[in-house]
Order: structure tokens, then C-alpha cells, then sequence
């Protein structure tokens, strides 16, 4: 990611290593296909936090994240505020080490407290090439500043975990290589060398509306357990959040196929997670989360093939949860008929 020598790279590796964070190196906001990932954003259903397809309904699982990239996936919720552009401003001069006009135009591009990968990989860059340069003047004042502005440029620049979570699931809707250097302690992320995409928005609408239970991994890191230990709070339902303004559904209970366990008929989210649920509230759930898991009769059989569901859930997934995906809208291919095909299985 921008790192042009060895002498440059060594002590940024050594302070991301101490952070435990090391293996992150190997991902980074690379060549990826926006319209596949555009085609993914119109199957994300808000209110259930789930991806929505012909055969079943998929999330992004707490565990998920601790194996793609190796994060704590327990501890306190984030409680930062909603930055306003005029302090996300001020903070990108200060920490990022920004020009002011550059930043005033970045938030005006992207409407709000934002900045664009590529200029942040060329700030990363700037940073990277500085720092060794006022090392080599004895400037070391300025060589702090370069790298910790090179450091969080770097950590914000982290943008391949969302593709790495679609080829493990979908592990033929887009083109990759494995990574020669890639080891199996090695966080998941940094498995792939992708290729690029086909940029046509309407092959990857017809691979996902003609998508069978064999075009899915239902469990792509069962392998990877000596790894990344299964921790039960992937069992967790209700809400999370991150910062005080933004609170999502997070339903286990409606994907128990992750978890290897027979999918049930959900509850409803107003009852597994209620709008009455404050941010404050929040906190003290989720610290709580051993008396928030999904409750056990409802993962109790386990499942022997990826599809097993209990009878009654295909019919209650298309007369309830899949009739919200339409198949009618301008441009996308008419879906096949499943429904007769699940039954059957």
C-alpha cells in the first residue's frame, strides 16, 4: 500500500504490529467492482440487516469480522458524536495532516465529513515519503508528525473487507487469485488477490437472482476455527451501534445457517430488537449480551447440509420476508421460481 522501500516500511510495521494489527497490512482500498458491491447495497434490507436472495436471507456476522480481520468483536460500543464539517475540518488539518483547502473541497465533494480513497492513499503516500525524508534531515519533530499522520491515513484506508466477505460467501461471482504470501494465521481478509470486475451491473443481478444454496458458503470459515475461536456473542441479537446517532438491527436469529444450525422461523424484529431500545439502554445490553443470545430451542438441531430449514420457513420467507425484494423493477431479469424448488428440498 504505497510502502516504496524497506527502510520506510520498517518502522511502520513495527508500530501496527504492537497494535495487533499487523496483518492488516496485506488489505487496503484496491482495484475492486463498485457495481458488484452497488448491486449487493439494493439487497440490504434496513430493517432486518440482511441481504436478501431467492434461497435465504445472509448478514455480516460478528464472527465474520473477527475472522476477515482479526478484530475484538467485544468491549464497549463506540460512543463518538456526529462530526460536523466544520470540526471534521479542522480534525483532518490536525491528525491527518491535511491542507485546509483540500479538506474544505473533499467534504464539499462528498456532502459531508468525508475524504475519498484516492486522495487519502496519495496523503498516505506524501506522509510515508516525508517522514523519511526529515529523517535523513535529523528533523525529528516533523518526523513524528509525518508518521502519525501517515499511521492514521493508513488505518482509514482499510477497504477491502466488504469483497473479501462477498467472495467467501460467493465464491464465483467475481474473479480472484489467492495471495502467495498468505498464511492461514493470517487474518481472511488479506486472502485474496482480486481481479477486476466485469463492470456490468446486469450479470451480477442475473448470477444473484438465479443464485442456488450450492452458489453459497454458508460457512466459509468453518475451517478456520484453530484460527479465530467461535465466541457466542455471534449469537447476539438486538441492537448495536457506533457513535450516539447511528443504531442498527443485528439478527443472528435470521440467518442460523452461519452458525451451522437448522434455520427456524424468526421472531419479528419489532420483538427480538424494539424501537423503544435507547443508545443509553444500548450500552448496558450488549455488556449484558450472555442474557441476549438466540434463545436455545432455537439453535438447537444442527444442521447437516447448508439449506435444512424447519418446515413451514420457505413458505413464511416468501408470503413475509422475500416479497420485499421485487422482481418488477426497471432492468432486472425476471427471478426463477423457487418456491417449488425448496419445497421439494
Amino acid at each position: 500500500m504505497g510502502l516504496t522501500t524497506n527502510t520506510e516500511a520498517e518502522w511502520f510495521h513495527n508500530v501496527v504490529t504492537e497494535t495487533g494489527l499487523g496483518g492488516l497490512c496485506c488489505t487496503g482500498y484496491v482495484t475492486i467492482s463498485h457495481d458488484m458491491q452497488g448491486v449487493f447495497s439494493k439487497r440490504w434490507h434496513k430493517e432486518m440487516s440482511s441481504f436478501h436472495f431467492p434461497v435465504g436471507e445472509l448478514t455480516i456476522t460478528l464472527h465474520d469480522v473477527a475472522c476477515l480481520l482479526h478484530l475484538h468483536i467485544k468491549g464497549r460500543l463506540l460512543n463518538h458524536f456526529w462530526i460536523q464539517i466544520v470540526a471534521a475540518i479542522e480534525w483532518m488539518v490536525d491528525y491527518l495532516g491535511m491542507d485546509p483547502f483540500p479538506v474544505d473541497y473533499e467534504c464539499r465533494t462528498m456532502n459531508g465529513a468525508h475524504v475519498r480513497f484516492p486522495p487519502l492513499k496519495e496523503l498516505y503516500e506524501h506522509h510515508l515519503v516525508a517522514a523519511a525524508g526529515t529523517e535523513d534531515e535529523g528533523d525529528a519533530i516533523f518526523v513524528e508528525y509525518h508518521r502519525g499522520w501517515a499511521l492514521r491515513s493508513w488505518f482509514m484506508l482499510l477497504g477491502t473487507a466488504i469483497l473479501s466477505w462477498i467472495i467467501s460467501y460467493f465464491h464465483r461471482i467475481h474473479g480472484y487469485d489467492p495471495d502467495l504470501l498468505y498464511t492461514d494465521d493470517m487474518h481472511r481478509a488479506a486472502r485474496y488477490v482480486f481481479q477486476l470486475g466485469n463492470h456490468k451491473v446486469a450479470s451480477y443481478w442475473v448470477y444473484l437472482n438465479f443464485t442456488a444454496h450450492d452458489d453459497i458458503k454458508y460457512m466459509p470459515f468453518g475451517d478456520y476455527r484453530d484460527v479465530v475461536l467461535f465466541d457466542r456473542i455471534s449469537l447476539y441479537f438486538g441492537w448495536l451501534a457506533c457513535g450516539t446517532n447511528t443504531m442498527v438491527r443485528y439478527m443472528s436469529e435470521w440467518c442460523l445457517r452461519h452458525f451451522r444450525h437448522v434455520q427456524m422461523i424468526p421472531r419479528s424484529p419489532s420483538e427480538v430488537a424494539p424501537d423503544t431500545i435507547t443508545r443509553r439502554a444500548l450500552t448496558d445490553i450488549f455488556q449484558d449480551m450472555e442474557h441476549h443470545l438466540v434463545p436455545e430451542e432455537y439453535r438447537g438441531m444442527r444442521a447437516s447440509q447448508s439449506w435444512h430449514c424447519v418446515d413451514g420457513h420457505v413458505t413464511w420467507f416468501f408470503k413475509v420476508s422475500h416479497h420485499i425484494m421485487t422482481s418488477d423493477a426497471l432492468g432486472r431479469p425476471p427471478r426463477p421460481p423457487y418456491e417449488g424448488l425448496l419445497k421439494n428440498q
